[in-house]
């Protein structure tokens, strides 16, 4: 006789267990630790030799975790084993499912479990820094000047650093007529938090010599064109706001993938 176990949603696998294979006294509980970083890693959950509503518990390094993605080897054993109740607990930080799988899966047998922290859309950040001007060709403000900053990255004003934020700027049209009050960069921008993550951003500024910085209260908004670690692939736009004549500039970023 056979009988099927439904999955639970978070694998949509289908199986189709024999009865003989599961009717076993419960194996014991198992804890698997989840190999990576804070913001992506792997859990990886032996099933050779079987299991019968096993408790599997995988501990996260970290809040807010999600289950994105899952690989079986060897190839055979997909329709071997299910997961029942999937869920998260503790914030995401830790995630609960009951196994079952039948004897006969090989030793070698795996089922591997991705979690990833997804990705804020909308979010604001803080820069706080100085803008370093450089003469190039003939003496005072012209076609080529270049500008650099090295800033402290802050979710907050009133909070400690979270990251660096390193930039460039080159002018690409000056004040040389009558009238002209602004002259206009181009821009490239790299935002790396900690933990290496990095949000790299290109466009446009304005600046009203002799200031070097931005003209102050004045949005602009420039393009996300990518990024490193939790942020690869990363696009959307961020706008960014001098508060005041001071160091300090808003940051409001808005992503997709």
């Amino acid at each position: 006789m056979r009988r099927t176990l439904r999955l639970a949603a978070p694998l949509a696998l289908a199986a189709s267990l024999p009865l003989a294979a599961t009717a076993l006294a419960a194996s014991p509980p198992r804890v698997v630790s989840c190999a990576g970083t804070e913001n992506r890693c792997v859990a990886t959950i032996p099933l050779g030799g079987g299991a019968s509503d096993q408790r599997i518990t995988v501990e996260l390094p970290g809040t807010s975790f999600a289950l994105t993605a899952r690989e079986v080897t060897p190839a055979s054993a997909r329709g071997a084993f299910s997961l029942r109740g999937g869920a998260f607990r503790l914030g995401g930080s830790v995630w609960t499912a009951t196994l079952n799988a039948v004897q006969s899966l090989p030793a070698s047998a795996r089922l591997r479990l991705t979690f990833t922290r997804p990705v804020p859309t909308r979010f604001t950040w803080f820069t706080l820094g100085p803008v370093r001007f450089h003469d190039q060709g003939a003496p005072g403000r012209g076609v080529g000047d270049t500008f650099t900053f090295v800033s402290r990255l802050h979710t907050r004003r009133n909070l400690p650093p979270v990251g660096t934020t390193y930039g460039t700027m080159t002018v690409v049209d000056a004040i040389d007529q009558p009238g002209e009050v602004v002259e206009m960069r181009t821009y490239h921008q790299i935002f790396q938090l900690a933990g290496q993550d990095t949000i790299v951003v290109t466009g446009l500024n304005t600046s009203q010599p002799p200031d070097t910085a931005l003209v102050p209260n004045l949005p602009r908004e420039r393009a996300v064109v990518g990024g490193t670690g939790r942020y690869a692939g990363i696009r959307g736009s961020v706008t960014t706001t001098r508060i005041g004549t001071s160091d300090w500039y808003r940051q409001e970023f808005r992503l997709r993938d």
